[in-house]
């Protein structure tokens, strides 16, 4: 699916109002998630673009922001496997206003 980010939690790779192709993650498999992906997740009832670490115990939620107050998040592989991982975000772009020129 397609669709726009508001945020700027991960503005060095991808900006505030740019349109991202998300790969749905009900087609993957859970092993299809690895270290360094972007994936959308839903914490708290709030849609979090996120890029992902995992190590040999903890799973980091990591912002890649230009601005301070984003923080990553924490937490233990199980508590990952009760996080709703909406999809990997394998593609970005961003569309000109074309009534400018």
């Amino acid at each position: 699916f397609v669709t726009k980010t508001n945020t700027d939690s991960m503005n060095r790779l991808i900006n505030n109002g740019d349109n991202i192709v998300v790969l749905d993650y009900c087609k993957m498999k859970p092993t299809d998630l690895q270290t360094s992906d972007i994936i959308i997740v839903k914490l708290d009832n709030e849609f979090k673009i996120e890029q992902l670490r995992i190590t040999d115990s903890k799973v980091y939620l990591e912002p890649n922001s230009f601005h301070e107050g984003f923080e990553t998040i924490i937490m233990t592989k199980e508590e990952f496997e009760d996080v709703q991982i909406l999809g990997k975000v394998v593609y970005t772009y961003r569309q000109f206003d074309d009534t400018i020129f």
